[in-house]
């Protein structure tokens, strides 16, 4: 990884070793037949996002990135059919028969890649494409630049569905990942 041209892609930067350290670590002892499954037992299953479908969902969003920052780059991109799976408007499935979502390994390797392969682009955005107004419609009343989207994007968005992994860890009877 080489070092960022702005303190801004350098704080994005530095945030993301901690985000993906934390994704491998809650990935850990997660019995793949359990991966794509809502938490709890056949009596009390609790409809939340479950780890296929909150590592699929983050495995989409450096590629995102690269497009607010005007950046094309293959090793930010997933197959197709996720943006349907996985995207904003996805809904988490309970996938009893492993069918529906891309098996467990699969989906944390991609999210590790995708995320290694953003920290390089990262590093490499000059100041003028951060301060850019944000070219998405639908984030401008949040995130009025690039910046502010990007930041937000790696940052709260990836940590607030991690929470959401950890808990489902909880529920399942796993124990920290920490």
């Amino acid at each position: 990884m080489s070092e960022a041209r702005t303190a801004a892609g350098a704080a994005i930067i530095y945030q993301l070793a901690p985000i993906t350290n934390l994704a491998a670590a809650l990935s850990k002892g997660i019995a793949p037949e359990r991966a794509g499954r809502f938490c709890g037992d056949q009596h009390h299953a609790i409809q939340a996002n479950h780890p296929s479908w909150i590592f699929g969902h983050l495995c989409l969003y450096p590629g995102r990135v690269g497009s607010l920052l005007g950046i094309k780059n293959a090793s930010l991109s997933t197959p197709e059919p996720w943006e349907d799976l996985f995207g904003p408007n996805s809904s988490c499935v309970d996938d009893a028969d492993g069918s529906v979502y891309p098996p467990l390994d699969e989906l944390v390797a991609t999210f590790q890649a995708v995320h290694e392969s953003v920290r390089d682009v990262i590093a490499a955005v000059e100041e003028p494409a951060f301060a850019a107004p944000t070219p998405v419609e639908r984030y401008r009343g949040r995130f009025p630049t690039v910046l502010a989207a990007v930041g937000f994007l790696m940052g709260p968005h990836a940590m607030f569905h991690l929470g959401q992994l950890s808990t489902w860890r909880r529920v399942e009877g796993l124990g920290s990942a920490m």
